[in-house]
């Protein structure tokens, strides 16, 4: 829980900032301009009322796609962090091209020269975009930004995240020192970790794991599923190995 309010504090000034040009867009008598120290002449545009309006709405439903990622995160980190990392580059370059279309229905036959000027602060704007973007992604794939996958056990019940089995359930556990994964089918991950539906060894399995981080634990359950799990330190991963067969025996 105090992750999710970590990340709702980390994005509202993000949608403060996007709802607020939407909304001084709606109000606005000049027409609106998308790029830093450029301005959109009245004589551009054929109705400024409604091509403002169609700016503002852009703005603000990119905005309230930054909280609808943080309301998904709530519920499951994973989709949420790939739905704002999803936002925050191809999601810029989305929102440019919306621009461009919003401009190219509403302008009028006049053709403004660009200047210099014009073109340095249009440069200054896009790396301003996207640098803070490149650094958000890189850190999507580098960072494991989800808390991460504890197995937990309570009662008779044994928890991954999404996964969950009764202890009784096990046939047997295994600690490997390495695994072959071929394929992902489903899921998620990055450079650190991997979960979801695998080949692994040749078997469809489900994966909990940190990448190039041994050992791993095999567990086989009755029903022939098979799951595979490890922590990021391998101290935890053979302390949690030895808890699972003490439950078990």
């Amino acid at each position: 829980m105090g992750e999710n309010i970590v990340l709702l504090v980390s994005i509202i000034p993000v949608v403060v900032i996007f709802l607020g040009i939407g909304i001084y867009s709606f109000k606005n008598n000049i027409p609106m301009h998308f790029w830093s120290g450029t301005i959109v002449e009245a004589k551009e545009i054929t109705d400024i009322k409604a091509y403002n309006k169609a700016v503002g709405i852009m703005w603000i439903v990119y905005g309230l796609l930054y909280f609808i990622s943080w309301v998904i995160s709530v519920f499951s980190k994973e989709i949420g962090s790939i739905l704002m990392g999803l936002l925050a580059l191809p999601g810029v370059i989305a929102l440019i091209l919306c621009y461009n279309r919003i401009y190219n229905k509403y302008k009028t036959g006049y053709k403004k020269e660009q200047t210099k000027q014009d073109k340095k602060y249009m440069l200054l704007a896009v790396g301003f975009i996207t640098i803070p973007c490149l650094v958000f992604c890189l850190i999507l794939a580098t960072v494991d930004v989800t808390g991460g996958h504890e197995l937990t056990i309570k009662d008779d019940k044994i928890r991954m995240q999404m996964t969950s089995f009764k202890i009784e359930d096990i046939k047997n556990i295994e600690l490997l020192e390495d695994i072959n994964i071929s394929s992902k089918i489903t899921g998620s991950g990055n450079f650190i970790y991997s979960r979801g539906v695998c080949n692994v060894e040749g078997e469809e399995a489900i994966v909990y794991i940190y990448k190039n981080k041994k050992p791993y634990i095999k567990i086989r359950l009755k029903n022939d599923k098979i799951i595979y799990y490890n922590e990021k330190n391998s101290d935890d991963t053979e302390k949690t190995y030895n808890k699972l067969l003490k439950y078990i025996k």
